[in-house]
């Protein structure tokens, strides 16, 4: 099949959810990531490894989607507890690899590397740097999986090789363990780290300076997904020229939409995106 250039890559997998209640959705931070830039009006491309029976029907509607085929898709199983909510990996799909990457998206301007757990994938940021904005939001890395599939947080071993050859970094305070000290020492070695903090807002790290966020007050219904939404947005918006610390603002405003709905029907509406982009125009803080 012929590929068509695109504005966007999103690269990582897709995965199969299923949720506390039983139902089960499509999931990643790349399907969550690829909508909301789609919704921006970008040409989209999205490079994942999947079994050739899960359906991704909901993404090839908006976007150019390239699944390789893999034995099984990555699948997991959230469930609740006294302690919170816990995830397991039921199945894991092969890493994405650099000549998992078709030629004609190589020069793709925008590209957003979205791990969901422990797939490392050698040479896969180096072959963007210095040549496209690469947006990267590394959780996947940070998690590791027990011998009962149980997901917990490690250490992102490779950290200070990639964090240098990347454009901007999104991550979790959650993801940190709260280590505000780790956070800064990142921020020293990426142009832009944004640490969020669900309804507390977050903060932006650029040169050396620490500048907090505000989250947008909703009614939450789900947070699923929001900080992929949160991330694609401001990666699109600072790529695009917006000043660092308006993006920040404007992704929190898009992500404070989404958190109103479920599963990926909380990628935001165009009419959400001018609403936010009106009121960051409007210097509303």
């Amino acid at each position: 099949m012929t590929r068509a250039p695109v504005d966007a890559l999103l690269i990582g997998h897709v995965t199969h959810d299923f949720l506390p209640d039983g139902v089960d959705t499509i999931g990643g931070t790349v399907a969550y990531a690829a909508l909301t830039l789609a919704a921006f009006g970008l040409d989209v491309g999205l490079v994942t490894l999947a079994a050739p029976d899960f359906d991704l029907a909901r993404l090839a509607d908006a976007v150019q989607v390239l699944r390789h085929p893999a034995p099984v898709t990555t699948t997991f199983t959230n469930l609740d507890t006294p302690a919170g909510r816990a995830q397991y990996v039921r199945a894991m799909a092969p890493a994405v690899l650099p000549e998992h990457i078709p030629a004609v998206w190589r020069s793709a301007p925008l590209v957003h590397i979205g791990p969901v757990v422990d797939a490392r994938a050698p040479g896969l940021v180096e072959l963007f740097a210095g040549r496209a904005f690469v947006g990267l939001t590394p959780q996947g890395w940070m998690r590791r999986v027990d011998c009962e599939g149980r997901v917990h947080p490690q250490a992102w071993a490779d950290a200070d090789a990639l964090l240098p050859q990347t454009s901007a970094v999104v991550v979790s305070l959650e993801d940190l363990a709260g280590d505000w000290a780790r956070a800064e020492a990142w921020a020293a070695q990426t142009p832009l780290l944004v640490v969020t903090e669900g309804r507390r807002g977050g903060v932006l790290f650029e040169a050396g300076r620490r500048v907090a966020f505000r989250a947008f007050p909703v009614p939450e219904v789900d947070t699923t997904g929001a900080g992929d939404i949160f991330a694609a947005a401001f990666f699109y918006a600072v790529a695009e020229g917006t000043s660092p610390a308006r993006a920040a603002t404007f992704a929190a405003c898009v992500a404070g939409h989404s958190v109103r709905r479920v599963g990926l029907d909380s990628v935001p509406t165009r009419a959400e995106l001018l609403a936010c982009r009106e009121e960051c125009e409007r210097g509303v803080k």
